[in-house]
């Protein structure tokens, strides 16, 4: 794990005038951790689409924006 650290590291400071990263704990953020388990499920192949946003995730979004912790 520490080897990928050190490359995410490597290209921030290479690619970029300035970043910042900030931990953000799985409960704040949970459309993210929703499309990585999406992703996670997907066949292998450089390209996904969809027809329409997941039902599920227009629910965390709309959750999200307006603050909520259901």
């Amino acid at each position: 794990m520490g080897g990928i650290i050190a490359e995410i590291k490597q290209l921030m400071v290479s690619e970029f005038n300035q970043c910042k990263v900030s931990f953000c704990p799985r409960g704040c953020n949970r459309v993210a951790h929703a499309l990585a388990e999406i992703g996670c499920k997907l066949p292998s192949s450089p390209y996904a689409t969809w027809d329409d946003v997941p039902h599920d995730l227009e629910d965390l979004v709309i959750s999200d924006s307006v603050g909520g912790d259901e």
